[in-house]
């Protein structure tokens, strides 16, 4: 510690780096979570939409089956996207 007093300059400034290397963590943990929560609830969006949709074509409010066939293939490649992506980023940062 006697050295420190010595150099507080120098500790000060350590103190600043280690301060904005853990704020650049947890903004980066931050994005991360929001991107996650962010393609759950698109994803939700979208299942949501199918069934409404299934829905009013079985009632014959309207015809859907084109929108309801884009849903679903939009939804399984978001999907395949999302493990695809996640399993590119694995290998890169493993």
């Amino acid at each position: 510690m006697k050295h420190w007093r010595k150099n507080k300059e120098r500790y000060q400034e350590k103190l600043e780096i280690k301060e904005i290397e853990q704020n650049d963590e947890l903004k980066q943990k931050l994005r991360d979570k929001a991107g996650k929560y962010t393609y759950w609830i698109g994803m939700f969006i979208i299942a949501l939409s199918i069934m409404v949709y299934s829905v009013l074509g079985i009632l014959n409010i309207m015809d859907t089956e084109h929108i309801v066939v884009y849903l679903g293939v939009y939804l399984l490649s978001q999907v395949f996207v999302g493990v695809i992506v996640f399993n590119h980023l694995l290998k890169k940062y493993d």
